[in-house]
């Protein structure tokens, strides 16, 4: 057991022995294990609270805070894991509350687990929860000690029941499950408009929908405790009466009656209640700094200084507590001076672009005869006539090192680059004030300016790859190169031919055509010092390229793969390239062969053994299905760029799936700075194609092209068998319908809840997504989602009827979902109809036997993968259809899936088929596709259409 034998490496001796107490003391218990992930909860003898362990396949984590790689708590975890028979399933706690005539009642309940298989068994608490050695929560406790001190739960004693059930483990309502709030619910004091003045009046607060025993009220399947404010008996009969304030009763509703009742009962005020005062209306003008240096301008008519109130047409809008009495007339008089003085009607805010704002400035600022807020910022947008045209300066530095410096008048170079990109005529100056943009200059030579800008650091270096466009701009400028630096000129020139490489020595078997080109191309940039992104088709063979390649280059070197690929990578090697000697660095005896020419080792050791990998010296480093580092932030990402290489390659057939911030990530390893800093990529790359600007797009292209070859099957593979894709819709019947619609309607209203913080770091918040993720359960399959019930389901109705098909007439399927769970419930339906098959997902422990036993001409006909697992690195050309259960909005992941079947060594045509669900969320996910796959064509293949991140609307739209 590899992760048991992890664990115990990686604590003390006595850390383990304490552990095995704690399993032996029955203190562990195994709360879910799906074969991919176990969740195991662990507790100390004395100590209420019980810690929470995650376990996978080669990775553990725990919620306490204990430092080092593990802690007691993981070590007791791994233990009980490995021994079920020692891990007590229970018992837990279970509040039950029914409705019954005399009121409330509340009974507590131990549930533990049927010892045959059965439903669980449920029978009362006797005596304390730590006799009975419950699995219990501070809130079981609480509700315990509040029971113990008021037997027979008098009516004063339900608010402390209602708080400890809020932190219970588990609390029903008449066998249902419900949540238990600690916010009161009761009434609200209404103020809403009465003739001619106002009435406020006590209404029972409206997101009441039950009241139960009188002591609590139910919201939707929440309980809040029902306690009634804190009003005196004469005043509340009054208000439950209702109270009408005339016109000139209103200052005393604002300033005493409600300030009384605003802390002792909610306020639901329905129109303004401000003070009193007469006050002269005066002009006002305010500027505020907008987008790409507009400047934002409001002139009103207000009352006071500071203002108090503004006019607003007929409406008088308060700015604080006051309330002036309207001069109509005189807010006319203001109004047709402020069109004299400004051009600008008051009341409305003039977003001015920058060219407006700085005429604005100078015309019209000067003539305002009113009070004004940010003059001196307003002073900012003076027009000042300076030449900032773009001088380059190139000189050698230490080490033979380039050194780029731009002039450019009072303006920073990457100011006018930003003026340039976002299409103004002026460009702000670094002492204040915009000069006009040299527009002509930037036009003919912007997109190189900004690149070499990007490319060099803060001492002003740039690297050896942008050395060339740097010397060309210079003398295309009329600006001297010195000698040394334009000697460089070649290596730009040498990118139009690539010599011919001979394979290497000792290769068993012949390269295609394209494989050979791909040689020369990698041995091109080797000799150039310069790395490259091999980005063919799926099915192409990437890896013997880039095992043809290191074979021509002195070791050691390192591949760095999924887990699932290594054994390919290996086995390449080993057919291939015999004389090659390699190392699977993987598995909890890894070792470094000091000899080998080739070690091939995955991302998660990558990353656990980041100093061992960092401290050798590599000569090439290739990242196979390199999108594994496509998150720049990621702890693979940080520790890749890190390694020491004096070459560098990655693999990947999708160099995008979702954003170009992916293909920056993947070129900092390959080629570190080549794009420059990520946030200036962002700003200057991304946002100009995503805004259309087809220059941006083609710069892009033109500056990756030497550094990433992607070939197509329909390219170089043309003996290849047709490949045809359709989308089945299956029909949910009224069972189903009705349960997805229940789940829609409740996650709707949860998205338009969780939106309300809006999107922070560029992530939805976490309740969209677990929304989103139950709708999508809900149209696969009732089952997915917690508590639903066990069927029916189209798809897996669906599903077999064409597989039963499908095998009669001597085809074979793959079947993938991205959820383990729904495989479980798809092999009983292939059991019922008769249909063998077999299984890979990330519990398997032999991929490679299950693959030959599939691969083999007696072999099953279906074969379920989960997406993750078997989504990559796998020949299964056996079949010749694959079923997505479950499409996601990353065709990319999708697309690598089908080629496991649609590659060099299939001889019948591939049929893949995605099973949506019709009228469901599933249907729009469609859409999302094409926009993904129009990102990645924009910037390898031949389409400029690029996915744009999800507004507030499309996330709603998603739930309708």
């Amino acid at each position: 057991m590899p992760l048991l034998d992890a664990v115990r490496a990686a604590v003390p001796p006595e850390t383990w022995s304490a552990a095995a107490v704690l399993v032996r003391q029955g203190c562990v218990r195994l709360a879910t294990d799906d074969g991919t992930e176990a969740v195991v909860q662990v507790r100390i003898p004395g100590r209420p609270r019980y810690h929470e362990v995650h376990l996978w396949a080669d990775e553990w984590d725990c919620d306490c805070e204990a430092r080092g790689p593990a802690c007691v708590h993981v070590a007791a975890a791994v233990i009980a894991r490995a021994r079920p028979d020692a891990t007590p399933r229970g018992p837990r706690v279970r509040h039950a509350l029914h409705r019954a005539p005399a009121g409330l009642v509340l009974t507590r309940l131990l549930v533990a687990p049927d010892a045959e298989g059965g439903p669980d068994r449920a029978e009362p608490v006797r005596g304390s929860l730590a006799a009975a050695g419950a699995w219990a929560t501070p809130g079981d406790l609480a509700v315990e000690a509040a029971l113990l001190a008021s037997p027979g739960i008098p009516r004063e004693a339900w608010p402390w029941i209602l708080r400890g059930l809020s932190e219970a483990t588990e609390v029903t309502l008449d066998g249902t499950p419900v949540r238990v709030s600690t916010d009161p619910l009761w009434g609200v004091v209404r103020i809403e408009a009465d003739g001619d003045g106002v009435r406020a009046h006590l209404v029972r607060d409206p997101r009441i929908e039950e009241i139960l025993g009188g002591v609590a009220a139910r919201h939707g399947d929440t309980i809040h405790p029902l306690l009634p404010p804190d009003l005196g008996p004469g005043q509340r009969e009054a208000l439950t009466r209702g109270v009408h304030y005339a016109q000139e009763a209103i200052p005393e509703l604002a300033t005493e009656v409600l300030p009384a009742l605003a802390g002792r009962i909610p306020l639901d005020v329905r129109v303004p209640l401000p003070e009193v005062r007469r006050l002269p209306p005066v002009l006002h003008l305010a500027f505020r700094p907008g987008e790409d240096d507009s400047l934002e301008v409001l002139p009103t008519v207000v009352y006071g200084d500071p203002p108090v109130a503004r006019a607003d047409g007929d409406r008088l809008m308060l700015l604080g507590g006051i309330a002036p009495v309207r001069d109509r007339r005189a807010e006319a008089a203001m109004a047709a001076r402020c069109g004299e003085l400004l051009g600008v009607a008051p009341g409305r805010r003039v977003h001015l672009p920058l060219v407006a704002a700085v005429r604005f400035v100078a015309e019209r600022l000067p003539r305002f005869e009113g009070s004004v807020e940010g003059r001196a910022l307003a002073a900012r947008w003076r027009r000042v006539d300076e030449d900032v045209v773009p001088r380059i300066v190139l000189r050698e530095g230490p080490g033979g090192a380039c050194l780029l410096g731009v002039e450019a008048g009072g303006a920073r170079p990457e100011a006018l680059i930003e003026a340039w990109l976002a299409d103004r005529s002026l460009v702000g100056l670094a002492c204040g004030g915009f000069a006009p943009l040299p527009r002509a200059w930037l036009d003919e030579h912007g997109w190189r300016l900004a690149d070499l800008l990007a490319a060099r650091d803060d001492d002003g270096r740039i690297p050896a790859h942008a050395v060339p466009a740097a010397a060309a701009l210079a003398r295309d400028t009329g600006i001297d190169v010195p000698p040394r630096l334009d000697r460089l000129r070649g290596l730009a020139e040498d990118f139009r031919g690539l010599p011919v490489v001979d394979p290497p020595p000792g290769l068993c078997g012949d390269l295609r055509p394209y494989q050979r080109r791909g040689l020369d191309w990698l041995i091109f940039l080797r000799d150039a010092g310069l790395g490259g992104l091999l980005a063919d088709d799926m099915g192409l063979g990437k890896t013997l390229q880039a095992l043809a390649a290191l074979a021509l280059t002195p070791g050691p070197h390192l591949v760095v793969a999924p887990t699932s690929v290594l054994p390919g990578w290996i086995r390449e090697a080993e057919r291939f390239l015999p004389g090659l000697k390699t190392c699977r660095y993987h598995g909890p005896e890894r070792r470094l062969d000091p000899g080998a020419d080739l070690v091939v080792t995955s991302y998660a050791i990558l990353r656990r053994d980041e100093d061992l990998l960092v401290a050798e010296a590599w000569a090439w480093v290739v990242l196979d299905e390199a999108q594994a580092v496509k998150n720049p932030d990621s702890q693979a990402a940080r520790v890749a760029r890190r390694l020491p290489a004096r070459h560098r390659l990655a693999l990947t057939g999708t160099p995008v799936e979702n954003r170009l911030e992916e293909l920056w990530s993947l070129l900092a390893f390959v080629l570190p700075g080549f794009l420059g800093d990520r946030r200036a990529f962002s700003a200057r790359v991304t946002a100009s194609v995503a805004a259309g600007r087809p220059e941006a797009l083609a710069w892009l292209r033109r500056r990756i092209r030497p550094f990433l070859l992607r070939r197509l099957k329909s390219e170089v593979a043309p003996e290849l068998p047709p490949r045809t894709e359709m989308v089945v819709r299956c029909e949910l019947d009224d069972e189903q319908r009705a349960f997805y619609e229940a789940v829609r309607a409740v996650a709707r209203a949860e998205v338009r809840v969780a939106l309300e913080a809006g999107r922070t770091d560029r992530r939805w918040p976490l309740g969209v997504l677990e929304a989103l993720l139950r709708l999508r359960q809900a149209a696969c399959h009732p089952a997915l989602v917690p508590g639903g019930p066990p069927g029916p389901a189209a798809k897996v109705d669906e599903l077999t009827d064409r597989l039963a098909t499908l095998a009669a007439e001597g085809h074979r399927a793959l079947v993938f979902s991205q959820w383990t769970s729904f495989l479980d419930l798809v092999e009983p339906a292939l059991r019922e109809a008769g249909l063998p098959w077999l299984r890979l997902d990330g519990a398997t422990r032999d991929r490679q036997a299950v693959v030959d036993a599939f691969q083999a001409p007696d072999g099953p006909p279906v074969l379920l993968l989960s997406l993750k697992a078997g989504g990559t690195g796998l020949h299964l050309t056996a079949a010749d259809w694959v079923f997505h259960l479950d499409p996601w909005w990353n065709p990319a992941v999708e697309a690598q899936a089908i080629d496991r079947a649609h590659r060099i060594g299939q001889t019948r045509p591939v049929f893949a088929c995605r099973l949506v669900a019709a009228g469901t969320v599933e249907e729009r996910v469609l859409a999302l596709q094409e926009a993904k796959r129009g990102l990645a064509r924009a910037v390898v293949g031949d389409e400029a259409a690029l996915a744009a991140a999800l507004t507030r609307d499309e996330i709603l739209a998603l739930f309708d």
